[in-house]
């Protein structure tokens, strides 16, 4: 867990290594429009970010 997300929830824990064992934004496991979708995608999002790698 980044200290820039010392709250971070399992969806968004779930997301951050779904980046990095190579899946995609069509991997997120949560239904679209919930705040646990959000929360993978923001983890997704954040570890494209740190990687600096093509981020969607």
């Amino acid at each position: 867990m980044t200290t820039e997300q010392p709250a971070a929830g399992a969806a968004w824990q779930l997301g951050n290594q779904a980046f990095r064992d190579g899946k995609n934004l069509d991997d997120n496991p949560y239904p679209a429009g919930t705040t646990s979708a959000e929360e993978w995608q923001a983890g997704f999002n954040r570890a494209c970010e740190d990687e600096l790698r093509g981020c969607p």
